[in-house]
Formats: structure tokens, sequence, C-alpha cells
């Protein structure tokens, strides 16, 4: 794969929906990447997820240590390239299932300890997402992932389903991966009335640390496999509307391994009344009761504009159409400095992050 003389193919890092990922070394800098590739037309019925997905990340991940960073759009004749961070560490989901054999003895896969340390930083980073009227709506272990620190931080990533708002946060679209869904979001009387994403992430939020402490999810679809049919998040609903999560079978003997506190915690989130459902800020001040989070401090970053490379780039149908590789660079200097270049710029007691249009590479 190519994407320019400025970045060495490293590795395969795993092939998703809507294209592969590749770990390459950023000449510049001398560090890892990932590249996202897109192969180019793009269907229409991508387009805006794609765009959203990728400038959503741009605005956000330079404000927050916990989101993953999006540096570069590369348009080649053949694909779309999307630069970003590279989390070394991989998923959670592979960080909690290596944890397998341990669960068999003391009973849970991480322990509280261990798990509160990443709820704490993923709880920042979804609070900051709806600080800056962000909803994920696609909240799990697989986007989810690890950098390479002892202890590992986490990085929120794959903002595809993501959606912003002005006024108000209510949403129509059900979207998701049906495990992590709320109920109000399965409903089909939702398509009506609508529902509220922060409190959607939310449920999400607790199904992710209930599988980091026990492994198995409360509510899930097993005679109905693939996800994305309509049998299954009706089997999904029915469970969250009939049974509480902690009397559902498979969960009854697995809670009582949690302690009162976790418990607690849980059944505020997993209340199917989203207007009486726990919210972010109320987590966090359980959460970081007798605490100092791990989090960075530095989350207070500003949303940038729209890079109108990126928009176009999107738009362009036909791989013939373009005969050189152009690019559409978020020029952040990694050490702090301000680029002479830049046409726009802001600090808010993080680094100065630029967007910055570069010119076609030249051979």
């Amino acid at each position: 794969m190519y994407v320019g003389e400025n970045y060495e193919q490293v590795k395969h890092l795993g092939k998703g929906g809507t294209g592969d990922t590749w770990a390459f070394i950023d000449k510049r800098s001398g560090e890892q990447v990932a590249i996202k590739f897109l192969k180019r037309p793009l269907p229409k019925v991508l387009l805006e997820n794609i765009k959203r997905e990728f400038l959503i990340q741009a605005e956000l991940g330079f404000g927050h240590e916990n989101v993953i960073k999006a540096y570069e759009a590369v348009l080649t004749p053949t694909h779309l390239c999307l630069v970003m961070e590279y989390a070394r560490g991989g998923s959670l989901t592979a960080y909690v299932a290596d944890k397998w054999k341990e669960a068999q003895q003391r009973g849970l896969f991480l322990s509280e300890d261990e798990a509160r340390f990443f709820f704490k930083q993923f709880l920042s980073a979804v609070n900051y997402c709806h600080h800056h009227r962000v909803v994920h709506r696609d909240l799990k272990l697989d986007n989810t992932l690890l950098d390479a620190a002892t202890p590992p931080a986490i990085k929120i990533c794959d903002f595809g389903f993501a959606k912003t708002w002005s006024e108000e946060a209510n949403m129509y679209t059900q979207i998701g991966t049906p495990v992590y869904m709320s109920p109000e979001l399965m409903n089909q009387a939702t398509k009506e009335k609508g529902y509220d994403g922060r409190s959607v992430d939310v449920w999400a939020s607790g199904i992710l640390l209930l599988v980091m402490l026990l492994g198995s999810f409360p509510f899930d679809h097993t005679e109905h496999p693939d996800p994305n049919t309509s049998e299954a998040h009706l089997e999904v609903w029915l469970q969250q509307v009939s049974k509480r999560w902690s009397e559902v079978p498979h969960m009854a003997e697995a809670v009582k391994k949690l302690s009162p506190e976790i418990k607690d915690l849980l059944n505020r989130i997993f209340v199917i009344d989203a207007s009486k459902r726990v919210t972010v800020q109320q987590i966090k001040r359980w959460v970081f009761l007798n605490s100092n989070s791990h989090s960075n401090s530095n989350s207070t970053g500003v949303r940038r504009s729209i890079c109108p490379t990126l928009t176009r780039a999107l738009l362009v149908r036909s791989p013939g159409t373009l005969g050189t590789t152009s690019r559409c660079r978020m020029a952040t200097s990694r050490s702090g400095t301000r680029s002479r270049r830049s046409r726009r710029s802001w600090t808010s007691g993080t680094r100065r992050t630029r967007w910055r249009i570069t010119r076609p590479w030249r051979r």
C-alpha cells in the first residue's frame, strides 16, 4: 500500500467494514501511525459516515488524550487514506479476553480496581465529547484501544456513528451494536419521538464496565447471532424490558462477585426510563469519590473548523480524475511549536493545533 514518500509501510493491522488499516512510519517524525485505506470511488451511502468519523476525531482528538487523534487525509488515485494515531496496545476487547485464565481463579476478568482505572479514562473522554456536543452512539470494547504505556491509557476511536447537535441532543436514527444499545434506541417507537444520544452513551458505558468485570453481556442475542437483523434487536430489547440486568439467568451467579458499590452504579445506569438514568457527570462524581483521575486534565480543547479539502476529496467520484496525490494535513506540531504557514490556530491550555492545506506532491 502506497501513501507517499513521507510514509513507510510496517504491517497490516486489520480489516473493517469500510476498509483496511495498516501501520506506517511517518518519516518526518519517526512515529508510527495507523492509516485507514478507503477504496475509491467511495459509495455514496458511506460518504457522510466517513467524513463525520474523520472530522470529529480531527476536531476533538487533540483536546483529550483518551480520544484517537486524526492527523491527515491523503487522497491517492485509488484510495482515500485517513492518517490517525496508532494505539500499539490493541483493543480493550483483546485485553479483557486475555484475562480469561485469571478469571477462572479469581472470578473477575479485570479486578474492580483495574476496571475502575480504565473506566475513569473512558468516562473522561465521553464527558469531553458530550461537552463539545458530540455523541458517539457506538461505544464498546472494540472501539476502545490501548496505548503502549505501563499502565496503558485508553483511546476511544471509530466515530462513524457519532453525531453532533446544536440545540437538543434528541436523535432518531437506530444505530449501534445491539448488545450495547439502550432500550429506547432499540424501541421502534423511538423513530417518532427520538432519544437523547447522551443517555445512549451512558447505557453503553455501563455495558463496557460490566464486560470488563464479568466478561459477558447482560443482554445478548444468542438465538439470532447476526447483529444486523431486526430479530437480534428484538431479542435484546425483550430481555431488557422483561428483566433487570442482575436477574438475567446467565448473570445471576456472576453478579455475586461484584461489590455493592459496583452493583449500585450499574443499577443506576441500566434504567429503562432514560430520563431517570444517571448522567455521565453523576457517574464521574461516584467514580472519582475517593481517588484522583488518571486522565489528563488537558481536555478543554476548542473544536476546529472543518477542512474543506477533505470535504472535496470525499466527493471526488472517479479514480482517474486525480493524477497526483493530494493532502489535507492536520498541521499540529507534536512539540507544540507554531507553524508560520498555518491558516488558523487556536490554543486553550493545550498544544496549538492548525489545519494546513498543502500543495499536491510533485514527482
